[in-house]
């Protein structure tokens, strides 16, 4: 997100469904939204007593803090006074078992969904806040879960907001997590010919060409040494900083070029990875 927000990577592709000519496969995110209104429906049949009604695609925000929400239904109860914002969400059975439940077995709602709730409710000024879920599977249940609307939780989203922002501002980008973050860094990463970083104080290079040596030499596609192999190799492009070459403190030389490679059947479509060459032997 920060790459794209200042401008490093291009937006986030379009997501669409995968269609062949008797099949069509649609994507978490697709599934959710068609599947929409079949919620709202279950919604209705589970509580008969709530006036449920569409909030129109609309879109709400705050532009001093740059956050902004686009909530799925509002709705009114008996039970609780005030219009309410409920927040439709998706899901099959595995899926729910590995993500909604903790090692006891009791539900708790993923951080990312309840917080989503709690922007909606804070935006709109709902005086309260629920999520529906569907879950798929043999057979089809839904569940509904309020969400405390919580002050402290919406005071450090707004605080992390401008912090984000203010780093995008400043070019100074969030800790990279290499396990996470490695592809995105890969395939994002543009060699600058003719320019070098200076490594001459870090002494992480030559522990990390170490590590690095010993896992290529043992790797096999798809295994560990693969994955975690790539993990150094974007930490390295992330301490070469855009340059194409680095000379570690024991004089080995790393250089990186990068490789571009049409993608197949859309040639016009490419994608990049950088090819790494170390050079001289550990002093």
């Amino acid at each position: 997100l920060y790459l794209e927000k200042a401008g490093l990577a291009p937006p986030q592709e379009e997501v669409i469904p995968t269609i062949t000519d008797d099949s069509i496969i649609l994507p978490p995110i697709l599934r959710g939204t068609l599947f929409e209104k079949t919620a709202v429906e279950m919604v209705r049949l589970l509580k008969p007593e709530w006036e449920v009604f569409a909030a129109n695609n609309a879109y709400y925000r705050m532009p001093a803090a740059r956050i902004g929400a686009t909530p799925d239904v509002f709705a009114t109860r008996p039970d609780i006074p005030g219009l309410g914002i409920i927040q439709i969400k998706t899901t099959d059975g595995l899926i729910f078992r590995k993500k909604w439940k903790t090692e006891d077995g009791e539900i708790e709602i993923p951080a990312w969904i309840a917080i989503q709730a709690i922007v909606e409710a804070k935006l709109t000024g709902a005086a309260w806040a629920c999520v529906a879920l569907m879950i798929g599977g043999i057979s089809t249940e839904l569940r509904l879960f309020d969400v405390p609307v919580h002050q402290g939780v919406w005071s450090r989203l707004v605080d992390e907001v401008a912090d984000f922002w203010q780093r995008v501002e400043d070019r100074n980008p969030p800790d990279v997590d290499y396990a996470r973050d490695g592809d995105l860094v890969r395939s994002t990463y543009e060699a600058q010919d003719g320019v070098e970083a200076d490594w001459s104080s870090d002494n992480r290079i030559p522990a990390l060409l170490d590590e690095r040596a010993t896992l290529k030499a043992t790797e096999k596609a798809g295994s560990d040494a693969e994955k975690k192999r790539k993990e150094l190799d974007a930490e390295l492009l992330v301490k070469l900083g855009g340059a194409a070459t680095g000379r570690a403190p024991d004089g080995r030389v790393v250089r990186v070029k990068t490789i571009r490679v049409n993608r197949k059947p859309t040639p016009a479509s490419t994608y990049s990875y950088p090819k790494f060459t170390i050079e001289g032997e550990a002093a």
